[in-house]
């Protein structure tokens, strides 16, 4: 038992409806792994209304309050290195109040090249916009925040969730190692511009403003309303 010991419950959602996602998922699945910590992964292939908000509220009201250090929330869209969910609980000790995210590089040949051999750096990325592709959730957080607002299908669902946890104090932080490799498309969802539209148009109402440059404190600007309303 090493000193990032935890055990971490990972949601790997999915949806598949080709072939290329089945394969996808398939690898997915097969590079969530951890050696010093305890990872118990979660598979949830359920279609839901609310799409992306659908299956994390799923997994939350399921996992929320149970005997977890942390919740981790990933996609089947990704390949993760081997250490990823090490690294990221490791980081996570060392930044208590945060949520962690990994670092993600777009050309799958140079992550395979890097793959299994990361060193860990407590050096935070700082230079370039942090993916959240996949995060890490303390315990407790998510009974302060809410659940994730089903009014985001799927765009800004985790932009909103991640807003709500500064709100409560906690910082976003992603230790600068690069664990994963991410499409630079979304193999999930498809990149529908109507759809991401939307999404946008709701979270300036909701927040006023957009990626830290929200106005307000209180969803809507309403301060009778806490935190964690969300649209379910």
């Amino acid at each position: 038992m090493t000193d990032c010991y935890a055990k971490v419950k990972a949601l790997l959602p999915y949806y598949i409806t080709t072939k290329e996602q089945e394969e996808m998922t398939d690898r997915a699945r097969k590079s969530l792994m951890a050696f010093d910590c305890c990872l118990h992964v979660y598979e949830d292939g359920k279609k839901y209304e609310t799409k992306v908000a659908g299956v994390w509220n799923a997994f939350f009201k399921q996992w929320v309050g149970k005997e977890y250090d942390y919740l981790l929330i990933t996609a089947n869209d990704v390949e993760h290195d081997p250490k990823m969910v090490d690294f990221m609980v490791r980081c996570a000790k060392e930044y208590p109040m945060s949520i962690v995210s990994c670092k993600c590089i777009r050309d799958h040949e140079e992550f395979k090249r890097g793959y299994g051999q990361q060193l860990y750096t407590p050096e935070l990325t700082t230079h370039k916009p942090k993916d959240p592709a996949t995060f890490l959730l303390p315990r407790g957080v998510i009974e302060m925040i809410g659940f994730a607002d089903e009014q985001f299908e799927c765009e800004f669902v985790e932009r909103d969730l991640l807003y709500r946890a500064k709100l409560a104090g906690y910082t976003w932080i992603q230790p600068d190692i690069v664990l994963q490799f991410h499409p630079p498309y979304s193999g999930t969802i498809g990149n529908d511009a109507t759809r991401l539209d939307m999404a946008y148009k709701r979270y300036l109402m909701k927040w006023n403003g957009d990626a830290n440059e929200e106005r307000w404190t209180h969803p809507y600007g309403d301060l009778n309303l806490p935190i964690s309303y969300v649209e379910r």
